[in-house]
């Protein structure tokens, strides 16, 4: 765990050199008729580290490289109570609709 980047955007940027990326990233980017682009990905158990099992860590600060040509990234897994995402050049998380928030938790 400790040769993991402790920084989510670098894994992020990472899954952006994986092999079916690029047909993804082009299929968003020449939707037709959108005003907004999003990409929403969910990531399987061997690319997403341990230490990002849980949702407990605080949102990055850098922006993902490579992905440019979409307007917002999900990433959602299925250990996470929320969502990550990366919109208007910053991350933050986003609560699921009717979930208390995690103060009152």
């Amino acid at each position: 765990m400790d040769s993991t980047p402790g920084d989510f955007s670098a894994i992020v940027t990472s899954w952006h050199d994986q092999p079916h990326m690029a047909s993804h990233i082009r299929k968003v980017r020449n939707a037709a008729d959108v005003s907004e682009r999003h990409l929403f990905l969910v990531p399987l158990d061997e690319v997403l580290p341990a230490r990002f099992f849980t949702d407990d860590f605080e949102p990055p600060v850098r922006p993902p490289h490579g992905f440019e040509e979409v307007d917002a990234l999900w990433v959602w897994s299925n250990y996470w109570h929320r969502s990550l995402v990366f919109q208007d050049q910053s991350w933050r998380w986003l609560e699921f609709p009717g979930t208390p928030s995690k103060t009152a938790r």
